[in-house]
C-alpha cells in the first residue's frame, strides 16, 4: 500500500504538539501540548464510519467523505503544569502514561477519558520516555542520565544515574 496524508490536523494544540503517540490497534491517537494538555482522539476508518452511519457523521462535519479515514476528538484531558515531553500507549491496561517538563508522570485511564493518577513527581526534568510493564505493575521514566521505577500506585522501586552505572564506587 503507497503510504499517503490522511488528515492534516491544524489547532490541536493552542502553542502546538509536542508529542503524539497511536495505541497498538490504531484506533486512539494522543496528542500531547506545549500548555501541558493531551488530545484523545479517535482514528475511524471507512469501514468504520459505514458500520455507525456515514451520513450522520458527514452532516456533524467530523469526517470527509474522500478520506478513508477520519480522526475526531474524544476528550482534551489537563492536568500537567508544563509542556508534555513524553507519551505512552501501552497495549493492555487501556491507559495512557504521559510527562512533562513540570516534573510529573501522570497514568490517564483511557475507558473514562481521565485523570487516574500522578505516578511521580519532582522529577528533575521533564522525561523524555515514560512507560508502563506489560505486566501494568511497573512504570518506568528517563530524562538525561535518570531513570525512575515506581509502582503502579507510584510507590518508589528503584533510580539510577546512568552515566555512572556499572562503574565501581
Amino acid at each position: 500500500e503507497v503510504e499517503r496524508q490522511v488528515a492534516v490536523l491544524e489547532g490541536l494544540h493552542e502553542d502546538g504538539v509536542t508529542v503524539a503517540a497511536f495505541s497498538p490497534d490504531g484506533s486512539i491517537l494522543v496528542t500531547g501540548g506545549a500548555q501541558g494538555d493531551l488530545c484523545v482522539w479517535r482514528v475511524e476508518t471507512s469501514a468504520d464510519r459505514s458500520a455507525k452511519g456515514l451520513a450522520s457523521q458527514i452532516k456533524s462535519n467530523s469526517v470527509n467523505p474522500r478520506l478513508d479515514r477520519s480522526i475526531s476528538l474524544m476528550r482534551r484531558l489537563c492536568a500537567h503544569k508544563g509542556p508534555i515531553t513524553s507519551l505512552a500507549v501501552p497495549q493492555v491496561h487501556g491507559v495512557v502514561v504521559s510527562g512533562a517538563g513540570d516534573g510529573t508522570v501522570i497514568l490517564w485511564d483511557l475507558q473514562r477519558l481521565r485523570f487516574s493518577r500522578e505516578l511521580m513527581r519532582g522529577l528533575p526534568e521533564g522525561p523524555c520516555s515514560a512507560d508502563l510493564s506489560d505486566s501494568g505493575s511497573t512504570a518506568v521514566a528517563c530524562a538525561g542520565t535518570d531513570l525512575w521505577v515506581v509502582s503502579i500506585n507510584g510507590a518508589w522501586l528503584a533510580g539510577v544515574r546512568l552515566d555512572t552505572a556499572g562503574k565501581d564506587a
